[in-house]
């Protein structure tokens, strides 16, 4: 018998998630009570992986400076006024 052909976008739904392929790839895996609510969830993560960049980078410039400090406690410091700005905008 022949098979039925899978279209290169297609979406299904098994019991508790609901899944997305594309070109025989997984592009996501969702819960079907988010399903509706995919693009948000993925803005939502994308935000939380910025703020955690900025984060990161804001806490080495803080580490950087402090380290300058304690070496050099009567010179300036390399590194002044390179702080970001608030609120910080990458």
């Amino acid at each position: 018998s022949r098979r039925k052909r899978i279209s290169p976008y297609e979406q299904k739904s098994d019991g508790v998630f609901s899944v997305k392929l594309t070109k025989s790839l997984i592009e996501s895996i969702v819960p079907i009570c988010y399903e509706d609510h995919r693009k948000h969830i993925f803005d939502f993560v994308v935000l939380l992986w910025d703020l955690k960049y900025g984060l990161l980078e804001t806490s080495k410039i803080i580490f950087q400076l402090r380290d300058e400090n304690n070496d050099n406690l009567f010179e300036s410091s390399k590194l002044s006024g390179s702080l970001p700005a608030y609120p910080f905008i990458p």
